[in-house]
Formats: structure tokens, sequence, C-alpha cells
């Protein structure tokens, strides 16, 4: 079994870039800059001086690397389990964007008596323009199937009863697509969010024009609109 998944990952991932390359392109793209802007506000002494900000960035740093994985996985054909980390990584960043402002929540997260599940409300009305976090509901639907369901998936949408990886091509593209834009979208909070916390200190913004206002034709965002239009295309045809 380990061969025959092996080699089908393999020609997933060959599918995925072939079809898919545009997509995928703007999605590592984001990530490095979003590492680059942590690990940039990570090496000035004023963020290095506050233990809260550390804090906040480390995680920040490892919802990106959560991110990595789920990407990683999504080019080599998985989708069920991309969705469960995705919707814990939006979990996360809830928990950061709350105990930033809140320092009441703060105190509660370094007793572990706050839940990151608790933040996503908040941060709902922190951010409400910001789509990603009205995708909570529909990931935690994913993430609790009842039992009927996941017998349902396994006969519905695996090719053969022991199938454990699905071949992805031109007529299942929507699966990844789909999961390709969440990922851009929350990374790209990620990374928006994570230059937010250190604008006092940075000279050069990449998704501020200063530390008041946001840059909002920055060319990672231009991509991105461009590849939204293109998805919207490309699942309806």
């Amino acid at each position: 079994m380990r061969a025959e998944l092996k080699k089908q990952q393999e020609e997933n991932i060959l599918t995925s870039h072939k079809l898919l390359g545009d997509y995928y392109e703007v999605a590592w793209n984001l990530m490095s800059i979003g590492d680059e802007i942590i690990y940039k506000c990570l090496m000035t002494q004023q963020i290095a001086d506050d233990i809260k900000k550390t804090n906040l960035l480390l995680i920040l740093r490892n919802c990106i690397s959560s991110i990595y994985y789920c990407l990683d996985g999504v080019e080599k054909g998985y989708d069920r389990t991309i969705l469960n980390n995705l919707r814990m990584v939006l979990e996360d960043l809830s928990l950061v964007i709350h105990i930033y402002h809140d320092d009441e929540a703060y105190k509660k997260f370094k007793n572990g008596k706050h839940q990151a599940s608790a933040s996503i409300g908040y941060a709902r009305k922190i951010r409400p323009n910001d789509q990603i976090f009205s995708l909570y509901g529909e990931l935690s639907k994913v993430s609790h199937h009842v039992d009927i369901e996941l017998i349902a998936m396994q006969m519905v949408t695996r090719n053969g009863l022991i199938s454990h990886l699905k071949p992805i091509n031109s007529y299942t593209l929507d699966i990844q697509i789909n999961l390709i834009m969440i990922i851009i979208l929350l990374t790209r909070t990620i990374g928006e969010f994570s230059e937010e916390i250190c604008l006092k200190y940075l000279y050069n913004f990449y998704f501020w024009i200063n530390s008041s206002k946001k840059n909002t034709e920055t060319p990672i965002d231009i991509k991105i609109q461009l590849l939204v239009i293109k998805a919207n295309q490309d699942l309806t045809s």
C-alpha cells in the first residue's frame, strides 16, 4: 500500500502544478512573505523585549508552518485532513488577534484558561471584512461528521473501498481550488496581522502604507484579486 500511495502522491503533484500552477505560485509566495515579516519582527529589539508580542509572533510562525504542511498535502491530493488542520490554524490566528487586543484574555491564556476556539467570534468582530473567519462553520462541519456521513464519504468519494488517496484530474479540480483559496486567504491575514503587531518598530511595510493605513494594492494582493476571478471561472466552467 505504501508504494501505491507514494506513486499516487507523485502523480498528483505533477498534475497539480500542471493544472493549477498559478494558484500554487501565489500560495507559496504568500507564505514566504509571511515568514519574512515574522522573522523581521522577531529580530527587532523592541519586539525581543516584549514577551507578549514575541509569544504572539511565535504562534503565528507556527501557523505558517502548519499551512506549509497543508499546502504540501493538497499538492499530493489529500483533503479532509487538510480541512481539519486549516480549522486549527484559523483558531490559533483568532486566538492571537483576541489576546493581542484583550489583556484579560491574554492573562487567561497564560493561565491555561482560554481556548482558541472561543476567540473566533471576537476575531470576526475585530476584522468584519475578512472573509476567512466566516469559513469557520464550514470547516467545523468537516471536522464533526456523524458516523453515517463518514461511511458515505468512503463509499462515494473514494476510488475503491480501500483507497486512501484520490487521483487529481481535470474533473476534480474544484477540491484543490477551494482548498488553495482558503490557504491563500488565511495566509494573507496571518501576514498582515503579523506586520500589524510590530508596525511601530518597522521602517518598511508590505501590507501597510503607514502605521494606520493598510495597503490593498500590494503586488500579492493584485495577484490574489486576479486569482479570485479565475477561481470563480474555473469553479463554474
